[in-house]
Formats: structure tokens, C-alpha cells, sequence
């Protein structure tokens, strides 16, 4: 079961690990329904490497099985992952 605190405390945690300094904030919500879904807000302060996402997504796959990612840009300075779990 998908916790959305622990998801948020493991995005945090990667930030952390990285090194990475031009993330303002991080924002998880989940929807409960046939699977689970996550959305991962990250708010940038400053550009990021693609890398980063890359090792982000993979580790979040790997720790709660979720699959199907999508990238999302609603504004300026916010990247919305999403992704589903079975």
C-alpha cells in the first residue's frame, strides 16, 4: 500500500542524496481507484539536470512498483510527475 508521506519523505530524501539545491518544494498526492495513482509536484527554482528525474523515476519504481510515468509542466516553474501503481 501506498503511503503519501512516505512517498513525499523518499522524493525528499533523493533531493537530499543528490546534492540537488534548486527545489523549492514537493507536493504528492495520490488517487485511490482501480490502481493508485501519484502525482509528484516539484516546484524549480533554478534548471536540473534530466538525470535527475531519471534516477528519481527509477527509484520510485523499484520501491513502490508504480509504472506508466508521465511528465507534466502546468506552469513556469512546476514539473508534475505522475504514475500508476497495479
Amino acid at each position: 500500500m501506498i503511503n503519501q508521506a512516505d512517498v513525499k519523505k523518499a522524493v525528499k530524501d533523493y533531493v537530499k542524496s543528490k546534492g540537488v539545491t534548486g527545489i523549492r518544494f514537493v507536493k504528492v498526492t495520490l488517487n485511490r481507484g482501480s490502481g493508485t495513482s501519484v502525482h509528484i509536484s516539484l516546484y524549480l527554482d533554478k534548471p536540473i539536470e534530466l538525470t535527475f528525474f531519471n534516477g528519481l523515476i527509477d527509484e520510485l519504481s523499484k520501491r513502490y512498483g508504480l509504472r506508466s510515468w508521465l511528465i507534466y509542466a502546468p506552469h513556469g516553474r512546476l514539473i508534475r510527475l505522475s504514475a500508476t501503481s497495479t
